[in-house]
C-alpha cells in the first residue's frame, strides 16, 4: 500500500517552519528543513535517502544555524 506522511500542524517544529515560510526571510533554510523532515520520515520507516550526501550537508547547515 502506498505511504502517507502525515504532518501535525500543531508540533511546535512544524509551527516555527510555517512561520519561516510565511516570512519568506529565508527560503533555503525552509527548503533545507522541509527536505530534512522527509528524508527523516524515510529513514524512520527503513528506507533510505536518495541523496545521502545532501542530507548530510543539509543536516550540517540546519545544526549550524541552531548552535549560532
Amino acid at each position: 500500500s502506498a505511504r502517507i506522511l502525515e504532518i501535525n500542524s500543531r508540533h511546535p517544529m512544524i509551527k516555527a517552519l510555517s512561520e519561516l515560510v510565511k516570512s519568506g526571510k529565508d527560503e533555503e533554510k525552509a527548503t533545507d528543513v522541509i527536505r530534512l523532515i522527509y528524508d527523516q520520515s524515510l529513514i524512520n520507516e527503513g528506507e533510505t535517502v536518495k541523496d545521502p550526501a545532501g542530507f548530510a550537508d543539509r543536516l550540517a547547515k540546519v545544526i549550524l544555524a541552531g548552535l549560532k
